[in-house]
Parts: C-alpha cells; structure tokens; sequence
C-alpha cells in the first residue's frame, strides 16, 4: 500500500496529536462543523468558513482543529468573527488527508491566542534565484534551488502513468532498476518530458502521452528546454528540437552531459574534456577550449554552470575552469585536484561550491580563493544544492545543511535513522523549494526534509528508484522506473 509517512520529530508526531487532543477537553470545548471551502483545495492555506452555532467565546486568531471521526488531523486559526460563523484558515494537516466540508470543528474554551504570523508557517527564503527552469539543478547556475509553491503536506497522488521506458525486472543483475531511468522529469508550458522521448500532459489537463518524438528516442543523459527549443544530448550528438515545428533544428556531434544555454547560446563540456560554445539558433561552433590532450584517453562527466556572463566547468586535467561566455577566454582556473566528482559546479551569488571527494569546497567567484572547505563522511559523488542561507549536500547516508557563510555543519539528517538499509543511497542531487529540501532515494521513496530544522515533513513510496523531483505550481513530478508521479 502507498502512503505518506512522517516521523515522531514531526509537527505530525504521535505525540502532537496527543497534545491537541488533550488541550480541548470536552467540558471546555466549543464544538462546531464546517459548512464550506472559502478558498483553496484542503490543505495549508485553506479558508474555511464554520457553523459554531450561538456559542460565543471564539475570538480572533484563536487556535482550533478540526476532526475526523474524532481523531484530530488539521490545525486552524480563526481570521474572521461573525455571530453565529467564523472563518479560519488551515495551519497545518496530516498528510494525504484533506480538510473538507461537513467535518467536525473543536475550539478550546479558553483556547490559545495564535500569533497572525501563524497562517505563514513556511517562509521562502530570501535568496532563491527565480523561478524553475526546465534544466538539471532548475537554472544554468546548478544552485538547486527555485522560486515555486512547494508541497508541504501533500494530500496525495494527483495521477500515476505508466511510460513506455524500458527498465530491466527487479532482483537482475547488471543495469536494473537503480541504475536505469534516474534522471529527473521537465516541466514547461503543460506539458512533461521524460527520459526516451515522451511528452505527457501536466495535472489539469490529461494524465496521458501527448507524442513521442522518435529523433528523441535515444536521448541518455539530462536535457535543457528553452528558446522554444529542447537541447539534449545522447548517442554521441546534441540535437536541438524544436517544438513549434516538432523538427529537428541541427544536431552537433559529441558526447557530453546536460549543457547550459542562454538566448543564442549553447554551452557543453565533452567528455574527452573540450569545452565548446555554440549558436543556439544554428549549431554552429563559435569557440573551443581543450583542456586535455585528445590521445590522451583522459575523461570528465560533467555539465557547465552559466551564471551572467562566465561560464563554469570541470576539466580533464582537474581544473575548474572560468571562461568568458562570449570569447571563449579563460578568466582563471583552479586545481581541484582531482575530476569533479559531481556532475556540476553550484554558482550562487559571489560563491562557487565543489563537491569533490571527501570535500564540499567554497571558492570566491572572482578571485577563486578557498572560502572554507568542509569535510564529508565518505565520498561526495552529488552536486549540492543551495538555498536559505545553507548548502545541502549529501556524505554517506546523511544529508548535511552546511552554513553557506562559515562551512559549519547546521545539522545533519541520517537516512539510516529512517529505516534506510541500501548501502547507496541516492543517486541524484536534492532540490529546494518553498523552504523545503526534496530528494529521491534507491529505496523506491521520495523524501521532504524542513530547510531549517533538518526535520522529516513526508515520504511517499513508489515502486522503484526515484529521480530528484521537479516542482511547479505546486505539484511535484517524479520519475520512479517506468512511472510518472503527480504528488499534490
């Protein structure tokens, strides 16, 4: 059986329903029920207007709950006072569980007086770069990070649809489940784009495959949608595709990971560790930088970082490169001594972070001078992600928040605490979003971790591998195998 789950740290804990149940005894209680949906879908945020009779006593901004089947499951506060009804809004819920019309509605009789900064829980943090961009890290800068409606408290699967991704039977050897299919849906103007081609209608308008591009059949690694246009690279070429025409607009021979692009440019790192600019409306070479010997057989796997007008890369010869995006000179480059273990460098505002190794390094964009350097458990093989004043980032079987300022360690998230058995963990970078840190796991869950707590909020178990989610308007996208979740 699918289900949410939150743990025992959690504003959902055992021991809180403990609490707002005995802090409404029934010989002090005023008992109402709700007559309607104001305004919203049932969960945080929600107006709700409610029928409390002739019984005084309710005031503004006092705290109540609201019960199913005198079990409580929400947290309100009343925003508006009538003589016989009272609007309030949702504070917090259960997971998977809406707030509805004809449910029971308790107050306290001497009930607590909640501050009017409690309708806003969650705040968004102040540095977030803009808003999503269909593209690895959600922007060219890889921070991880975007301005979108987060999912707090989801109330369940909106859809679930079957792809026709090929994916190998569970418990074969070689490249099954966990290794297959891991990158991370795009989402843009209604519709998704998925690994193999498929494009499927967004929640509101068909959970279904809209077409099927063959040219995008064979694509392998991540992709980048924007000028109208998706560039995605696999089978030893980059192809741009063009969705008004369903065409391809020129492809350009090379094997190399997700690329950066900007209005009339195309940035990619190969993996023989060339750095290449191209015209975004042609294909066009413009400028070249080879950073190892072509007979050398020396590789790198990673995508650039574009941030204004520098772009960012590892090279094979274990610098990190700084190149004018528009002359292809190198501004400076930096001994890291070793490939970029993660696929990306993370640019946010004056600050470069490398994950590397057994190191999370921060350089000083302009000068590249060290920062701080703080040293992981194990092995860091997965970009970090930055937001609210902290960088995310994974050691072994834990998720650290590190202040993006000092290096120091906020605080640390085991996945082993939470029942995780896998020696691997996951594979792919976490997103923030909404003040919420999200991330998929090799134990076939999806996971919602509290930016500033460090605090398990949700998960929700799939059937396979689960890619890093994507989130617009609300409703997070997940791959898992052959599956696409809709989770609202």
């Amino acid at each position: 059986m699918k289900s949410f789950r939150t743990t025992a740290l959690l504003l959902f804990s055992p021991l809180l329903f403990l609490t707002l149940s005995c802090a409404a005894p029934d010989k002090d209680v005023i008992n109402g029920t709700v007559t309607s949906i104001a305004e919203g879908d049932g969960g945080e945020g929600t107006l709700i207007w409610i029928d409390k009779g002739s019984a005084g006593g309710i005031v503004l901004n006092q705290e109540g709950w609201v019960l199913e089947k005198g079990d409580t499951f929400a947290t309100i506060m009343v925003d508006e006072v009538e003589s016989d009804t009272c609007r309030a809004v949702v504070l917090e819920h259960t997971p998977f569980k809406a707030v509805t019309e004809g449910l029971s509605v308790r107050f306290d009789a001497n009930g607590t007086i909640l501050s009017p900064e409690a309708s806003s829980p969650r705040k968004p943090c102040p540095d977030i770069p803009g808003p999503y961009v269909p593209t690895v890290g959600g922007n060219m800068a890889r921070t991880g990070s975007y301005d979108e409606k987060g999912v707090p408290t989801p109330m369940g699967v909106l859809w679930k649809i079957r792809t026709d991704r090929w994916i190998s039977p569970k418990g074969t050897s070689g490249s099954d489940q966990y290794l297959d299919d891991s990158y991370s849906p795009l989402v843009i103007r209604g519709l998704i784009f998925i690994r193999g081609g498929g494009f499927y209608a967004e929640a509101g308008m068909k959970d279904e495959e809209k077409y099927r591009v063959h040219e995008l059949m064979d694509r392998d690694e991540s992709s980048v949608i924007l000028n109208g246009a998706i560039y995605t690279p696999g089978s030893s070429r980059l192809i741009a595709f063009d969705f008004i025409s369903q065409s391809v607009k020129w492809s350009y021979d090379i094997e190399a990971m997700a690329p950066a692009v900007s209005k009339d440019r195309v940035f990619l790192a190969s993996h023989e560790g060339a750095s290449v600019a191209l015209d975004a409306a042609t294909g066009k070479e413009i400028w070249r930088i080879e950073t190892a010997d072509p007979e050398s057989g020396e590789q790198t796997f990673t995508s650039p970082a574009l941030d204004g007008d520098t772009v960012y890369f590892g090279g094979a010869d274990f610098f990190l490169y700084a190149v004018d995006a528009e002359t292809g000179v190198v501004r400076w480059k930096y001994d890291v001594g070793w490939y970029l273990t993660s696929r990306y460098v993370v640019v946010d505002n004056d600050t470069i972070y490398v994950a590397n190794r057994d190191y999370l390094i921060a350089l000083d964009k302009q000068t590249r001078a060290e920062k701080w350097r703080f040293k992981v458990t194990g092995y860091v093989g997965i970009a970090p992600a930055v937001a609210c004043g902290s960088v995310f980032v994974f050691d072994q079987g834990n998720l650290c928040s590190v202040d993006a300022q000092t290096g120091l360690l906020k605080w640390r998230f085991s996945l082993k605490d939470i029942g995780f058995t896998k020696e691997e963990y996951t594979y792919d970078p976490p997103i923030v979003v909404d003040g919420i840190v999200y991330f998929g796991g090799l134990d076939e869950s999806v996971y919602a971790v509290d930016a500033d707590t460090g605090e398990l909020l949700w998960s929700y178990k799939t059937e396979y591998k689960t890619s890093t989610p994507v989130i617009v308007d609300g409703v997070l996208y997940v791959t898992s195998g052959p599956y696409l979740y809709a989770i609202k």
